[in-house]
C-alpha cells in the first residue's frame, strides 16, 4: 500500500486542511515543505467555514493513503487555489484561498462553497476588510 506525505494547515477549530505534498527527506534532513512557500497562506476551513492566514512555518507533515489532487490525480480530495477579489470599489487586489474539497467538485459547487465562507479579521493585500459575502444573491 502506498502512503503519501502531505503538509497540513490547522484551523483554530482543529480541522486539518491539506496544502501540498511534503518534500521527501534526504538522509541529512527532515521532511520539508514541497515548494519554497514562505510567509503565510490563506486557508478556508471546510468545517467551520473560517478563512484565515496560516504561517507556512507551522505546516505539519502527515501521511495519507491517497495523497491529494492535483498532485495525485486519483486522490478523492484535492487542494484548490481559489482567487477572491477584494470587492471594494477601485481595489483590484486578490487573495488566493487554499481549500480542500472533493476532487470532482464542479464550478457551481465551488461557488456554493465560497458563499459559506466567513472572513473574521482578514484583510485584502491593500488593507481593506472583506465586505463578505460577495457571492450571495
Amino acid at each position: 500500500m502506498n502512503t503519501f506525505l502531505v503538509d497540513f494547515a490547522f484551523c483554530p477549530c482543529g480541522e486539518m486542511t491539506a496544502i501540498q505534498p511534503t518534500k521527501p527527506a534526504t538522509p541529512d534532513t527532515n521532511p520539508q515543505p514541497y515548494e519554497s512557500v514562505e510567509g503565510s497562506i490563506v486557508v478556508a476551513c471546510t468545517r467551520c467555514k473560517r478563512v484565515y492566514r496560516f504561517d507556512t512555518g507551522y505546516l505539519q507533515s502527515r501521511s495519507t493513503a491517497t495523497g491529494i489532487g492535483p498532485h495525485n490525480p486519483e486522490a478523492p480530495m484535492g487542494v484548490f487555489e481559489v482567487p477572491i477579489a477584494c470587492g471594494w470599489e477601485g481595489c483590484s487586489a486578490q487573495l488566493v484561498v487554499h481549500v480542500m474539497l472533493g476532487s470532482s467538485i464542479t464550478a457551481a459547487e465551488l461557488e456554493e462553497e465560497k458563499a459559506t465562507w466567513i472572513f473574521p479579521e482578514l484583510r485584502c493585500p491593500e488593507g481593506h476588510p472583506f465586505p463578505w459575502p460577495l457571492y450571495r444573491d
